[in-house]
């Protein structure tokens, strides 16, 4: 439960927002506010890079070792922020593939 001070303090940002209306502020601390705003749009945790370590250790695994970088890099963007498999077309994918001239026929 927050104490009754807490509650009718105003959020940083608020506190922030009414500097910047100030003429006299914003001119001295121009650039601060700029570190400020960049600052707080940073995500605090560390889920995202605590997530990509997790798919590297799926995407590159023994048998694919000598991955380049920019594959490894495009497989890591599709696993991080490709859509669900529910949500691809996989036929689709196929009649495009079919029309391809760039396949080896083994």
């Amino acid at each position: 439960m927050k104490s009754k001070s807490l509650e009718k303090a105003p959020e940083f940002q608020e506190v922030l927002e009414q500097l910047k209306r100030s003429a006299a502020y914003t001119r001295i601390f121009s650039e601060t506010f700029k570190l400020i705003d960049i600052m707080l749009s940073i995500p605090v945790g560390t889920a995202t890079a605590k997530r990509s370590f997790s798919e590297i250790k799926l995407i590159k695994t023994r048998l694919r070792s000598r991955l380049t970088e920019q594959n490894l890099a495009r497989l890591m963007r599709i696993a991080i922020e490709g859509p669900e498999l529910n949500e691809i077309n996989f036929s689709e994918i196929l009649d495009i593939f079919k029309q391809s001239y760039h396949r080896i026929i083994i």
